[in-house]
């Protein structure tokens, strides 16, 4: 079996220093490309690439323009692609209600009223612990134990980790396992949760991983990618082997469905469109199924 991946991409807002020269801004006609990744709770990773021609030296302003109103500012990154580029000294975000601090100051002194929403399963993110999760908790959790026995000694990356309990479960066999996911809130919690010598996690985008590995694990995450076939390609170059997993459309949207109503999914696969899918990439192809048990599934007909 031969890997699927995933893109998760971030876009980068504005870069500003306090008295300092402005440069030119930066608007959407700099912009030479542009990627979005649709992930669950409200939340979309971007990859935007702007050419910029910066000729002033010293510490200098670029305000960033045309970018969304809603970024979270923990969440961007601004690096320079080339070697020994400009470095950023500070950089903040312009609109006013992007954190709590920023909400509380509008409202000082003003009666406010809180409304707090309890979702039983939390978008697209399946977790331990909670009870209206354990379904699809545990069945996350049979299929890490069967790649598990198949990477005894091996060096094996978890893309798109999530909360971490797979990377975990990988790490009591694997010689080295390293966690990967861009969620600032899923990578802090994992790393402090799970500790074991052989078990690390980063926080970054899955396109962006290229140590090589003797394994690839990336489950029930190709299915909210925009353009899979150039993540595969590069799977397919980090590891000799990868173990993907998505929901069957036929079972989950039914035979006549283009697709399930599940908002985060942007493409749903049946047996024979995987296989087209990952057949460009890789030499050799296994898709296997995940099956309830008998008493899980004499409840489902009854």
């Amino acid at each position: 079996m031969r890997p699927l991946a995933c893109i998760a991409l971030l876009l980068a807002p504005a870069v500003l220093a306090a008295d300092t020269p402005q440069l030119p801004d930066s608007t959407a006609a700099d912009r030479t490309s542009v990627a979005v990744t649709v992930y669950n709770q409200n939340l979309a990773l971007v990859r935007e690439v702007r050419n910029l021609k910066i000729d002033k030296s010293g510490i200098a302003t670029l305000r960033f323009m045309d970018v969304p109103s809603s970024i979270n500012p923990r969440t961007v990154h601004l690096q320079s692609l080339a070697p020994g580029g400009p470095q950023v000294f500070e950089q903040n975000y312009e609109f006013d209600l992007v954190s709590p601090d920023k909400l509380l100051e509008k409202y000082l002194g003003k009666n406010v009223i809180i409304n707090r929403k309890q979702e039983s399963r939390p978008g697209e993110r399946t977790l331990p612990d909670v009870p209206e999760e354990n379904y699809w908790y545990r069945r996350h959790v049979a299929v890490y134990e069967w790649i598990a026995k198949r990477c005894a000694g091996l060096r094996v990356v978890d893309l798109a980790c999530g909360e971490g309990y797979g990377s975990d479960l990988l790490a009591e066999t694997a010689a080295e396992v390293t966690g990967v996911d861009a969620n600032p809130e899923a990578f802090e919690h994992a790393r402090l949760r799970y500790r074991r010598d052989n078990l690390s996690f980063e926080r970054g985008l899955v396109e962006d991983f290229d140590k090589e590995v003797d394994a690839v694990v990336f489950l029930q995450t190709i299915e909210h990618i925009h353009e899979p076939e150039k993540l595969l390609a590069h799977l397919a170059k980090i590891a000799p082997v990868s173990y993907i997993s998505t929901p069957n459309r036929l079972t989950l949207a039914g035979p006549d469905a283009e697709k399930s109503e599940n908002p985060w999914h942007l493409v749903e696969y049946d047996i024979g469109e995987y296989r087209e899918l990952l057949a460009p990439h890789f030499s050799s192809v296994e898709v296997l199924g995940l099956f309830n048990a008998r008493k899980l599934r004499a409840q489902e007909i009854a």
